[in-house]
């Protein structure tokens, strides 16, 4: 069976599964993808500022429905005014940020190559600290990859102590770790895995423990 097909745990009792989806997924039949053993799940809630993913509500409810952990993430783009992205988001969750903590997805590198290496940390850094601030004080997810953080952010420790959705494709049993970072939360480790109520490829994830652990990401967790 080819590993598309499937979802594979690189430890059967460590790791538990999970997916990213936006409304390129289309409509996602829940139950099947709980069925499926998927633990969790991050869906887009907006980008820049002004997309919202019109899907962003549906999903959310229907992961809610089957008892499937799930958060919110935004697609960051340096060029977009840092308060208005994050208006964006917030307007676009509406308060429902599911169960876990939400992400700031940050790639594309080609969009920073204008801007000054201090500009581009600083921008991150107070999208985060406008997260934390908007769900009570709690580190708000890092979706980032390792050439995106060590080069194009230029691994900066003011960064490295925020819980980490690390973005590596690779077919070893764990990912490289950015610099200054000791572990990872959330491992994406395909973009083209399939998965039984998702229509095509999808993101698939890893989160570096068991059910226990992933209760520490809850929103209503302490900090």
């Amino acid at each position: 069976m080819s590993t598309k097909a499937r979802i594979v745990r690189p430890n059967a009792t460590t790791f538990l599964n999970g997916v990213d989806v936006s409304r390129y997924q289309g409509k996602i039949d829940w139950p099947k993808v709980k069925a499926s053993g998927v633990s969790f799940a991050f869906i887009k809630a907006s980008e820049g500022i002004t997309i919202k993913d019109p899907n962003y509500a549906t999903n959310i409810a229907g992961a809610l429905d089957e008892g499937i952990a799930c958060a919110a993430y935004h697609f960051f783009h340096p060029g977009d005014d840092v308060s208005e992205q994050i208006t964006n988001f917030l307007d676009s969750v509406n308060g429902n940020w599911g169960t876990l903590i939400p992400a700031l997805d940050v790639e594309v590198p080609e969009e920073w190559t204008s801007i000054a290496m201090a500009t581009r940390v600083q921008i991150v850094q107070d999208s985060l600290q406008s997260i934390q601030n908007a769900i009570g004080g709690r580190d708000p997810l890092l979706y980032i990859d390792l050439s995106m953080f060590n080069d194009t952010l230029g691994a900066p420790a003011s960064l490295a102590h925020y819980p980490l959705w690390l973005a590596e494709y690779t077919t070893a049993t764990k990912p490289t770790l950015p610099r200054g970072f000791q572990t990872w939360a959330f491992w994406q480790h395909t973009d083209t895995g399939t998965v039984p109520g998702i229509s095509g490829n999808c993101d698939l994830n890893y989160f570096n423990g068991g059910k226990a652990g992933l209760a520490g990401f809850e929103m209503a967790a302490a900090a």
